[in-house]
């Protein structure tokens, strides 16, 4: 017995909404769920009902990969990531919930050019309580710090004045295996990202940290786009 599409999208709808009561009934009336199901590649349909609906935050799940697949077939969330407009929140399906007291914000301080960027970690860390621990992942030779990043590094700091926050540094050459270390000596709740904006070419053969990131990582995963 064949179904067409409309049946398919039916059934679905029917099970979004076995989701969103259960969601109601544990968490209470307050929390409004609105279901809703496309035909398309995910990632696309994804993208296409975030930008009509003006959606503030996508949240996704990661169930993780092997290292084969990471590279050549990557996951609907990766895809996702990609040229992503809005912010995402991936949560591994290993991740029980508890309250966020400490946030990592990987990044060079050249890539924060502005509060906006970051309006969506502020508000999380004034809900929290936060405390964000900035980390820049350097190499031995990059040690010193140069004029134009001590700048940064002090324009960072403004931006983050009325949030508790320090600054720290990790040496190693993978940016990932330092992030993830420091992660868990330090006992982290949250990795936040902000991926660069790559040219063609480097995204075909350079994939963002990001990306890799959200194979790699045990915590939540917050990526926040860079604002032209």
């Amino acid at each position: 017995l064949s179904l067409s599409m409309n049946d398919l999208l039916n059934k679905s709808l029917k099970q979004l909404n076995k989701i969103a009561k259960r969601l109601t009934s544990n968490y209470g009336e307050q929390l409004k769920v609105q279901c809703a199901c496309s035909v398309g590649f995910a990632a696309d349909a994804i993208k296409a009902y975030a930008g009509e609906n003006k959606i503030d935050l996508v949240v996704m799940g990661m169930k993780g990969k092997s290292q084969l697949v990471e590279k050549f077939i990557g996951s609907t969330t990766t895809s996702v990531l990609k040229n992503s407009k809005i912010p995402i929140l991936i949560i591994d399906r290993r991740v029980r919930y508890k309250s966020i007291q400490k946030i990592v914000l990987a990044c060079d301080y050249t890539t924060i050019k502005n509060k906006n960027i970051i309006e969506p970690l502020l508000a999380l860390c004034q809900l929290f309580k936060s405390h964000i621990y900035v980390l820049n992942v350097v190499k031995e030779v990059e040690m010193e710090p140069t004029i134009s990043s001590t700048v940064a590094g002090f324009r960072l700091n403004r931006l983050l004045e009325n949030v508790s926050h320090s600054f720290h540094f990790a040496l190693g050459d993978d940016v990932v295996e330092a992030i993830n270390t420091y992660v868990k000596k330090m006992k982290i709740e949250m990795v936040v990202m902000i991926p660069h904006l790559h040219s063609v070419l480097q995204r075909i053969f350079h994939p963002s940290l990001s990306q890799q990131m959200s194979f790699h990582t045990k915590n939540p995963l917050l990526i926040l786009p860079e604002i032209d």
